[in-house]
């Protein structure tokens, strides 16, 4: 009976009171780990953080517009508290990986291991996207800087345009720096950047020569008409309302009348301009007045003098 008890009883109790024993001064070495690690990381986050803002980061930060870009992400944080809070994260997770360590729970240890060396190629990742986010920027202010001041249209659009195309790169770049099988993805979308321009190239050369010269026509009417001047183009004739990119708005007593550029600076005649300023289209300038001339009234002849009548009293 007693062996029985021994065994079923005070050996399993015998070999907890072991294992706690052995078990009990990691416990209390991992948790002083993880309070040294927290101290330590608490005060290096204020540390990092005064530091940066007397080097003036938060300065920089907002003149390069990525306080502006964190704002629109309702992040209130200034780049120097967030970079504290990254220092105080990595000393936590290094604290709490040496805890786990002498726990001696390895697979959780393996697991965290694999995350913790993950985060630094999701910082670069981020900060790939970040700089190509400044980069789209800057280049979309560019482009529509240049082509406003070659008196080009569209600019908006234009500068949109080379935006997208920058910030899908940056976010292919950073999707490829975490691992992320996209490399098929990445040449197709490669093979789509470079083909756009290309079938854009082959369809102006194709079927696209009226809209270039419509589209040259408009940018050197631009210079020499303005919405408001008079023309006379061929039986139609009013005011320009709108000078478009292919295409010219004219407001005639009948209605609107719409032209492409090319035909208008081939045959349009300048009748009065807004400017009061005397310019032609390509052609010869002619002027057409507003109504028939008005002839000047005859004016009358001047009475003739009264001949003097001398009387005297022999003749009477």
């Amino acid at each position: 009976m007693n062996e029985v008890f021994d065994q079923v009883v005070l050996d399993p109790m015998q070999v907890l009171l072991l294992s706690i024993r052995v078990f009990l001064p990691r416990i209390f070495w991992a948790m002083g780990v993880l309070l040294i690690g927290y101290f330590l990381g608490t005060i290096l986050r204020w540390v990092v953080h005064y530091l940066l803002w007397a080097v003036g980061l938060n300065m920089a930060a907002e003149r390069a517009g990525i306080s502006a870009f964190l704002r629109r992400g309702h992040v209130d944080r200034q780049p120097s508290e967030l970079v504290g809070s990254l220092v105080f994260w990595v000393i936590a997770f290094s604290s709490f990986m040496i805890a786990l360590y002498h726990l001696g729970l390895t697979a959780a240890e393996q697991i965290l291991l694999n995350f913790f060396l993950y985060v630094p190629q999701g910082l670069v990742a981020l900060f790939i996207v970040i700089v190509g986010l400044f980069l789209a920027g800057f280049t979309a202010r560019l482009v529509e800087g240049s082509v406003a001041a070659a008196n080009i249209r569209a600019a908006s659009l234009l500068g949109y345009g080379a935006r997208v195309v920058i910030v899908v790169l940056a976010c292919f770049i950073a999707l490829e720096k975490l691992d992320i099988g996209l490399g098929g993805l990445m040449t197709g979308m490669v093979v789509v950047l470079i083909s756009i321009p290309v079938g854009l190239v082959f369809a102006f050369c194709i079927g696209g020569r009226q809209f270039i010269q419509d589209l040259i026509a408009g940018q050197s009417l631009t210079h020499v008409l303005s919405p408001g001047d008079s023309v006379k183009v061929g039986e139609h004739r009013g005011e320009i309302a709108e000078i478009g990119l292919t295409a010219t708005t004219i407001c005639t007593p009948s209605g609107e009348v719409v032209i492409s550029n090319s035909a208008l600076a081939a045959q349009v005649v300048l009748v009065q301009s807004r400017a009061a300023r005397p310019e032609l289209v390509p052609q010869e300038m002619e002027e057409f007045p507003e109504g028939p001339a008005e002839t000047p009234a005859p004016q009358p002849d001047p009475p003739a003098p009264e001949k003097a009548v001398v009387t005297s009293d022999a003749a009477k």
